[in-house]
């Protein structure tokens, strides 16, 4: 928070467009707003922390087994990522919320959610790649040239950002997350999964195809994560929702309770034990530890 509070203290002596930068609209109005009404941050902090969860919510609905799929978000997307990542959360909220519009084929709605999730953290551009490889079978030279266009006028009006992450988060090692590979592993193994049982989920699930490109995406990430720890662990947030959509319908693919049961015992101990071994042994548990809250003190 205090870092927060830092970078964006532009915004606390002045009206908003006086000093508005433009370099995340979405949270800078939030921002600009909170300090406006309760000269705090805590605003802020529950509207962007409303529109993850609504965004994880309708995600987990998504799925046959919603409780499961939460348990599944728990240790690392909701405590580590929404309570850390305060503007991205926002952006990966959103763009779940995009991953539902795309796996029922709801492109303009996909395209409207990527872009607004691109006003909290712009890395979420990227998510709109996914368009282009998930209805490639679709795209026509009107959506090749929109689509490009797009992105070409994203990059190019904020080169001088994508320049500052190239910068310190590819080109030099000037930031290193502890845990990037332990992490991307974690997105990796459900890729790994959902390749073992691709047609299997295919025959129940018509969005097989997403997540196919989602997996693939995985081991890329896991991969680069050796040399380019914080690039590959900030992207590969994105990528966590492949873990609730494949642990949350795993049980689905088999027609013994007994198996399902276990299935289901199974991943519920392996995310506690995530959870465990964070809180005891991450480098920065102490910061949650014990967590404070506003309505508490």
């Amino acid at each position: 928070w205090y870092r927060y509070l830092y970078v964006y203290s532009y915004l606390d002596n002045s009206s908003f467009f006086e000093s508005f930068r433009a370099n995340d609209i979405g949270y800078e109005a939030l921002y600009w707003l909170s300090k406006y009404l309760f000269n705090s941050i805590y605003l802020v902090n529950v509207l962007n922390a409303a529109i993850f969860v609504y965004g994880l919510m309708r995600f987990c609905r998504f799925m046959p087994m919603p409780w499961l799929a939460l348990l599944v978000s728990i240790p690392y997307l909701v405590i580590v990522v929404s309570m850390g990542y305060t503007r991205q959360a926002t952006a990966i909220g959103i763009t779940m919320l995009a991953l539902i519009s795309l796996a029922e084929t709801k492109r303009l709605k996909f395209y409207m959610l990527v872009f607004l999730g691109t006003l909290f953290h712009k890395t979420a551009v990227l998510i709109f790649l996914l368009d282009f490889f998930y209805n490639k079978d679709k795209f026509n030279t009107f959506s090749v040239v929109t689509l490009t266009g797009l992105l070409f006028a994203i990059f190019s009006t904020l080169s001088n950002y994508f320049d500052h992450l190239f910068y310190y988060y590819v080109k030099t090692n000037y930031h290193e997350s502890d845990g990037a590979v332990v992490r991307t592993l974690m997105n990796a193994f459900a890729g790994l999964i959902f390749f073992i049982h691709r047609d299997r989920f295919e025959k129940i699930y018509n969005d097989g195809k997403l997540w196919y490109l989602l997996s693939i995406a995985s081991l890329f990430f896991l991969v680069i994560s050796f040399n380019y720890s914080t690039f590959s662990d900030r992207m590969s947030l994105y990528l966590i929702p492949l873990q609730i959509v494949v642990f949350s319908r795993l049980f689905t693919l088999y027609h013994s309770k007994q198996i399902k049961t276990i299935l289901i015992l199974a991943i519920t101990s392996a995310y506690v034990a995530v959870m465990f071994t964070w809180l005891f042994f991450a480098n920065h548990a102490n910061v949650w530890l014990p967590y404070k809250n506003i309505l508490l003190e």
